[in-house]
């Protein structure tokens, strides 16, 4: 009995040939190499081709050839970006798909949210802010609790905040990386505050203490002790809420800023004990 082939075999080359010169009917399904075109990362068929639609009509009205370079690049850009582009949750990570430097995309993600922004008008600059500005305690809390720095990766809300701090006199620790802020907890409560306008409505208030409880909630859940630990301060939080939601809105701000003074370092313990288990 021959040995099995090792290297070479003429009937295997024989169907190799045969099936490689066979046509492939077009019904088989699209595959994406993600490693070779990772921007391209889990969009089906469908989404490619509303991309390609959508990128072809760009280029070809009002004529072919009249958009600039950056047009063309800053289009493409937006274009992925409004898609199922998701996991571009970074600076980095968009960088790092589109084998750019981080600068450039920076550049990039300013120019797309000041443009998506601007769309919805009058008033979204400081819905965002105070979005991003409400979950801080829960990210990045300073050991020494007097302190909060907090990573902001998104260029355009890091623009935001510096207008707005300036605007209202609020003091802003820059670290030597843009990207690092840092606050007093009394600042941080000023901030929040201001946010919410100079006479804090019933219902403002109700929003912002919801969303302070579910972060507390959130820190304690896995940690009984520590909560047992910070029951009186977080009582005393809790008192302080409950006369500034029966307070006239002038008063309801002063005691809203007492509370988050308070609120901060309690968190901040919570917080910290918790990752430090």
């Amino acid at each position: 009995m021959a040995d099995e082939p090792l290297i070479y075999d003429p009937a295997e080359v024989e169907e190799a040939v045969a099936v490689g010169s066979a046509k492939p009917d077009g019904n088989e399904p699209l595959e994406l190499d993600e490693t070779r075109h990772p921007w391209l990362r889990g969009l089906d068929e469908r989404a490619l081709a509303e991309l390609a639609i959508a990128l072809t009509d760009f280029l070809c009205r009002p004529s072919f050839g009249a958009r600039t370079k950056r047009e063309i690049e800053f289009e493409t850009f937006a274009l992925l970006r409004r898609g199922d582009r998701a996991d571009w949750g970074t600076l980095g990570d968009i960088a790092d798909d589109l084998a750019i430097s981080r600068s450039k995309a920076r550049s990039l993600v300013l120019e797309y949210n000041a443009r998506t922004v601007g769309r919805r008008g009058h008033g979204a600059r400081r819905e965002i802010l105070r979005d991003h500005v409400g979950g801080w305690p829960k990210q990045q809390i300073e050991r020494d609790e007097d302190r909060l720095k907090i990573v902001i990766d998104d260029p355009f809300v890091r623009d935001l905040l510096k207008n707005f701090a300036y605007g209202h006199g609020i003091l802003l620790d820059q670290s030597f990386a843009s990207e690092i802020q840092t606050f007093s907890w009394d600042s941080y409560a000023r901030l929040l505050a201001a946010l919410y306008g100079d006479a804090i409505s019933e219902q403002d208030f109700l929003t912002l203490s919801s969303d302070l409880r579910l972060q507390i909630r959130q820190a304690t859940a896995t940690n009984a002790a520590v909560k047992a630990e910070l029951e009186p301060q977080l009582e005393e939080i809790e008192k302080l809420a409950q006369k500034a939601r029966k307070s006239p809105e002038e008063r309801r701000r002063e005691l809203t800023l007492e509370m988050l003074r308070k609120y901060g370092p309690a968190l901040a313990q919570l917080a910290w004990k918790q990752v430090g288990q």
